[in-house]
């Protein structure tokens, strides 16, 4: 059994631990069949969730989770009042068990501790670990992630067992400014459909589509990610059913076809391109999703009933524009418009909190506050 925390954006731990508890029973054992490890006592913190699982477990959450930030796995504690401790430590930290010689990148975070001098304490790393095989780097590019916390003269040291964040998924390559992040994304669409919306019998539309990000994560909403790289592929001591180049297979109960209808609307033309060429690569990176995508280059205000299937029930997902494009009052009127034209079942929109949202028919129904890269913001539900 190993410690892991899964570290999320605040105010999405709950929602994180209740993401959890519905893929858990699809990650594989040992044996390559589904796992019949039980769910563990999560451990909620400000920023994470905090586990105790087999390390087999918790190294495919990084296959699953649509909102966490990464993934780490505690590998040694002790504590650290004063220097010579800390080095004495760090001589004999259990890195050659895990990784190989490589260059790595230390991050530190110190917390009501006597040891808060991070330079100080990237110069214990840069002496004792280069002796061990590791050479201490600042390049986002290192082959491995280290990372120590000391909380209350307490030190843990935690390595990453994502590699690159995990909201970047790999299709995602083509984006504009300020580009909505997967992982709230993910959290939208995942409240969308604990809220009713149902791809089998519902199309989904998102009136300012951007890079198409609401509708790719709802497309591969409750799909593994196997075709990206991840940190612990790379250990010493990974699981040998991940050895072979064929362990995907393994996941047979996994490999069904998921349908998604949708309609984005954009009006910027570099956007809509970018839209095009992301659902190219969302094809290669889930090749189990089949995603039918009208895209629809025009601005929201000018759309027709002829531009839908008015035959379908809709559900709309959005992350407007705000304080740029559009005047906070020109927004809702576009909601409205687009609800005029089809039959909208529900919303979930995200927006600052300065800007009201209604619609005629749908009716507020809850309201989450969020902080989206620095910014405020609500994400406000509305149902029939």
């Amino acid at each position: 059994m190993a410690v892991f925390f899964v570290s999320c954006p605040l105010n999405y731990e709950n929602h994180l631990v209740e993401e959890m508890k519905t893929f858990w029973f699809e990650m594989m054992d040992l044996d390559g069949m589904p796992t019949r490890e039980p769910l563990p006592e999560f451990s909620i913190e400000a920023g994470g969730v905090e586990m105790k699982v087999p390390e087999h477990i918790g190294y495919q959450l990084n296959f699953f989770s649509k909102i966490a930030h990464r993934i780490l796995i505690r590998i040694h504690s002790f504590e650290s009042r004063f220097y010579d401790q800390f080095e004495r430590e760090m001589k004999v930290v259990p890195l050659p068990k895990w990784i190989p010689k490589c260059q790595i990148k230390i991050k530190i975070e110190t917390v009501k501790s006597r040891l808060n001098h991070e330079r100080n304490l990237l110069e214990v790393c840069d002496r004792v670990l280069p002796p061990l095989g590791y050479t201490p780097v600042h390049a986002e590019d290192a082959d491995h992630q280290l990372f120590i916390r000391i909380v209350k003269d307490r030190t843990t040291l935690s390595l990453d067992t994502s590699g690159e964040h995990l909201h970047r998924r790999g299709y995602a390559v083509y984006r504009g400014e300020a580009p909505l992040r997967e992982n709230l994304a993910a959290l939208v669409d995942q409240i969308a459909v604990q809220s009713g919306f149902d791809s089998n019998t519902m199309t989904l539309v998102d009136p300012f589509a951007g890079s198409g990000t609401m509708i790719f994560e709802m497309a591969s909403l409750r799909q593994p990610n196997f075709k990206r790289d991840f940190a612990w592929l790379h250990f010493l001591n990974k699981p040998k059913i991940f050895n072979s180049e064929s362990w995907v297979k393994n996941f047979r109960w996994l490999q069904t076809i998921k349908k998604l209808k949708a309609v984005a609307v954009e009006i910027d033309e570099k956007s809509v391109t970018n839209i095009e060429k992301n659902k190219v690569l969302f094809s290669e990176m889930y090749p189990q999703v089949q995603l039918d995508l009208k895209v629809i280059h025009q601005d929201s205000s000018q759309l027709k009933k002829t531009d839908f299937d008015v035959q379908q029930n809709y559900w709309l997902v959005s992350n407007p524009p705000y304080g740029i494009r559009l005047k906070n009052d020109a927004v809702p009127a576009m909601f409205t418009h687009v609800e005029s034209l089809i039959p909208l079942k529900g919303a979930l929109i995200l927006h600052p909190e300065s800007m009201r949202i209604q619609f005629n028919r749908l009716k507020l129904s809850s309201e989450i506050d969020f902080a989206n890269q620095g910014l405020n913001i609500k994400m406000s539900q509305f149902s029939s």
